[in-house]
C-alpha cells in the first residue's frame, strides 16, 4: 500500500477529507521519525488482537 492508498483508506475510515487524512498521516510519520531518531522506542498494539508493531532505531557500532 502506498501513501495515496493509505490516505484514501484513512479518509474513508474516519470520515475526513483526503487532504485532512494526508495532514494526519504526515504528522504521525514525522513524529514517529523524530522520536525514533532521538533513540526512544515506540510500541503500538492493536486492541483485541495479537498484532503489534515496535519501532526503534538500532544502536550502530562505530569502528
Amino acid at each position: 500500500m502506498n501513501k495515496s492508498e493509505l490516505v484514501d483508506v484513512i479518509a474513508g475510515n474516519i470520515g475526513v477529507t483526503m487532504k485532512q487524512a494526508d495532514t494526519i498521516i504526515t504528522a504521525i510519520t514525522g513524529t514517529i521519525i523524530e522520536i525514533v531518531s532521538s533513540g526512544e522506542k515506540i510500541s503500538l498494539a492493536k486492541s483485541l488482537t495479537l498484532k503489534f508493531c515496535t519501532l526503534f532505531r538500532p544502536n550502530r557500532r562505530t569502528y
